[in-house]
């Protein structure tokens, strides 16, 4: 199965990790517009509309936290995010022929999601 080139999605995700202008010592334009995508794709997931809460991908965090939607904003928008994280698999992308499972995490409902290959 083909997505359009093996590596499409390094260039549909570079702003991911085109975080800060040096000439500017700020966040670039590209990647404020990019993080809006991601929260708004992060958080309209049913478990994230239910419980207020998705993992923090930032470099810190590691997507090891779950944390409110304005903290995980802002983690990201100081912090960036961790290194290689391409494919969203946490927050809401991932194959579309997944199986979900429901799983139990510190009284937490997590869906994950097994990729079939």
């Amino acid at each position: 199965m083909s997505f359009g080139g093996e590596h499409e999605i390094y260039t549909l995700q570079r702003w991911m990790y085109n975080h800060r202008d040096p000439s500017i010592s700020d966040v670039t334009r590209e990647f404020v517009d990019g993080l809006h995508s991601f929260m708004y794709q992060a958080t309209n997931e049913s478990f994230a509309r239910e419980n207020g809460i998705i993992f923090c991908p930032c470099r810190k965090c590691l997507n090891n936290k779950y944390l409110d939607f304005n903290l995980v904003s802002k983690h990201l928008y100081n912090r960036g995010f961790i290194a290689n994280y391409y494919v969203w698999l946490r927050h809401g992308e991932g194959c579309r022929d997944s199986a979900r499972n429901s799983n139990r995490n510190n009284g937490v409902s997590i869906n994950l999601v097994i990729i079939m290959i």
